[in-house]
């Protein structure tokens, strides 16, 4: 029962900040270093997929590989990765050695009031949002379906979702599907 009802709100929510445009200038935000990070301007400038992490969260870890395996591939694509760690769960320097230890060499930047992360509807980590330059979201959820339900996990993935996402964006055209549930480490607002 709670698994449909969470569904449907997602859903609802997703639908809603679907169909509009994102005012991501009206959030100031900062990366690791302090320095303000302006997601407009990298949501106007390509692709913007959007992380949502927890540095202590088993699934996070298990997908830090398949994260940085993606920025890689498309960085000469103009799509931008951005981990993003909501709340004040977690220190800096928890963080930057979450970085290091997972060789992510992505920009990191704090959520710590949960703005960004009630924007786009974020509900655990890992989730992956993505914006397309216009500033619309046209994917969410998870990263794929390794894991399906909270402590199972599949032998082989069969549905890569952001690598798919971000492949019909950079081809014009929409992902399908356009929302997935994801698994992982409840975001507690």
């Amino acid at each position: 029962m709670k698994k449909i009802a969470l569904t449907g709100c997602i859903i609802c929510l997703f639908a809603c900040t679907g169909n509009t445009n994102l005012t991501l200038s009206k959030i100031t935000l900062r990366d690791l270093k302090g320095t303000e990070v302006h997601l407009d301007q990298m949501a106007s400038s390509g692709i913007l997929v959007l992380t949502f992490m927890s540095p202590d969260c088993p699934l996070c870890i298990n997908y830090t590989r398949t994260i940085r395996l993606l920025h890689e591939e498309f960085l000469s694509d103009h799509v931008n990765f951005v981990m993003v760690y909501a709340g004040r769960y977690h220190t800096v320097e928890e963080i930057l050695e979450f970085q290091k230890e997972y060789q992510l060499e992505l920009q990191g930047i704090l959520d710590p009031d949960f703005k960004l992360t009630r924007m786009v509807s974020a509900s655990v980590t890992p989730q992956v949002i993505v914006i397309a330059p216009e500033q619309k979201i046209v994917y969410s959820g998870a990263i794929d379906d390794w894991a399906y339900t909270t402590g199972k996990k599949r032998a082989v993935v069969k549905q890569h979702y952001l690598e798919g996402a971000i492949r019909k964006v950079l081809n014009d055209s929409l992902p399908e599907p356009r929302i997935t549930e994801p698994i992982g480490c409840i975001i507690e607002l």
